[in-house]
C-alpha cells in the first residue's frame, strides 16, 4: 500500500497542495490563533491557511491555553491587544466593528473551530477575559461556504483575519481571499451533489 506523502507546510496531500496559490500578505499587526484540536485535521483548515499567507502569523493548539508560555509571552510584548470573539449570550457586552485604524491594534487574537469547541477555549483560558473583545458583523458575503455556522455574520477564522485587519491597518488584503475561493470551489466541485443537498 502507497504511504500517502503531506506537504510539509500546507499539511496537504500533495495532490491537493494549496502552497502555489498562497498570496503572501505584507501586515504589522499580530496575529495569534488559538485552535480547538478538533480543527487542525480538518480537511478545509483556514487556520493554516491564514499562517501561509499573513505575516507575524501563529498556531497554538489546545483548549486550555492558561498556562501557555507563548500566549502570556504575545500578551505581554503587546500594547494594545484584541479578542475577536462573538458574545456567547445576551448578557455579555461585546462592541460591533469598532476597528479603525485609530485603535492602533497590535495583536489580534482568534479562536479557531466550531462554535461549541471556541466556547470552551474562551471559558477555560481565564486570560482572553480580561482582553478587549469585538466582533464583527459585517455586510461582506461569507465565502466559506461549505460549513454551516452558528450565526449568518460568523466568519471562517481566514475572513475574520482578512476583514480585521483591513480595518485596522486601513489597507486592502482582499487579494488573500483568492486563496480561500480556490479551496472552497474546489470541495464544492469534489462533493458534487452533497454540496447542492447540505448546503444550499
Amino acid at each position: 500500500m502507497t504511504r500517502r506523502i503531506n506537504c510539509n507546510l500546507c499539511k496537504k496531500p500533495i495532490s491537493t497542495c494549496f502552497c502555489k496559490n498562497v498570496i503572501p500578505q505584507q501586515n504589522k499587526t499580530k496575529i495569534l490563533i488559538l485552535q480547538h484540536p478538533e480543527e487542525e485535521g480538518h480537511y478545509l483548515n483556514t487556520a493554516i491557511m491564514a499562517k501561509l499567507t499573513f505575516k507575524h502569523c501563529h498556531i497554538l493548539t489546545g483548549v486550555d491555553f492558561l498556562e501557555d508560555n507563548f500566549l502570556r509571552l504575545s500578551l505581554k510584548k503587546a500594547k494594545n491587544p484584541l479578542l475577536l470573539f462573538p458574545k456567547i449570550n445576551t448578557e455579555e457586552t461585546s462592541e460591533y466593528n469598532t476597528l479603525s485604524p485609530k485603535n492602533e491594534y497590535d495583536l489580534i487574537i482568534l479562536i479557531d473551530g466550531p462554535w461549541r469547541n471556541a466556547k470552551q477555549i474562551y471559558r477555560q483560558t481565564k486570560t482572553l477575559h480580561e482582553l478587549k473583545r469585538i466582533e464583527l458583523n459585517l455586510d461582506h458575503p461569507k465565502l466559506y461556504k461549505i460549513r454551516k455556522s452558528e450565526k449568518d455574520h460568523f466568519y471562517s477564522t481566514f475572513e475574520a483575519i482578512t476583514y480585521s485587519l483591513e480595518l485596522i491597518e486601513n489597507k486592502s488584503f482582499s487579494s488573500a481571499l483568492e486563496l480561500l475561493k480556490k479551496q472552497v470551489d474546489f470541495h464544492i466541485e469534489c462533493m458534487g451533489e452533497k454540496y447542492q443537498k447540505y448546503y444550499l
